[in-house]
């Protein structure tokens, strides 16, 4: 890995935290805790679960582009800073 080439962040995205991540039927629903955000359930498109299941505690991220992906906790928190 030592050879790869390394890229370093430097993009502002909008980003959630994720309160819940509850599956309901074969659907997956998560919910935020971000102030104003509490009571919004998002449904997980089937192609973003297969990409990554969302637990507690990670982050929706919302791109510029209108992409959004799911960051992992540790991996979004080491690589971006609340504004």
């Amino acid at each position: 890995m030592n050879n790869m080439p390394k890229y370093k962040s430097h993009k502002t995205v909008n980003a959630l935290e994720i309160k819940t991540s509850q599956a309901n039927g074969f659907d997956l629903e998560i919910t935020y805790s971000d102030s104003g955000y509490e009571n919004v359930v998002f449904k997980v498109p089937p192609e973003m679960k297969v990409r990554y299941e969302p637990k507690v505690g990670d982050f929706h991220v919302f791109y510029e582009d209108g992409y959004s992906s799911f960051s992992p906790r540790k991996a979004f928190l080491d690589g971006y800073t609340r504004m």
